[in-house]
């Protein structure tokens, strides 16, 4: 295990409040080489002895992992539900001739 990333991992959790990265590179800080039902237990505990008491969420997608410190929403109902006031139309101004002396 390498506890040293693992806690540089974790601080820029806390600072971006997302991280993402190869699975295969966070196996490799907790030790492992392949995923097993173990693997999430184990960031766990070191989240917890890192000091931390909110829950760490994780999104994985392809050969990427995505780890927050807060849980994602569905932007998609949000952004569907909410209608945005319509603007009027910016006036032109008129093209005004200079007055004859």
């Amino acid at each position: 295990m390498k506890p040293d990333l693992l806690h540089a991992l974790f601080h820029d959790l806390q600072a971006y409040g997302s991280v993402r990265l190869k699975k295969s590179k966070l196996l490799w800080m907790l030790g492992r080489v392949l995923e097993t039902p173990t693997v999430w237990d184990m960031l766990m505990r070191e989240w917890a002895e890192f000091g931390q008491t909110k829950p760490l969420y994780g999104f994985q997608h392809g050969d990427e992992i995505t780890l927050a410190v807060q849980a994602s929403e569905d932007i998609g109902a949000r952004w569907t539900t909410r209608r945005e006031p319509a603007q009027r139309p910016v006036p032109l101004l008129q093209h005004l001739e200079p007055a004859a002396a």
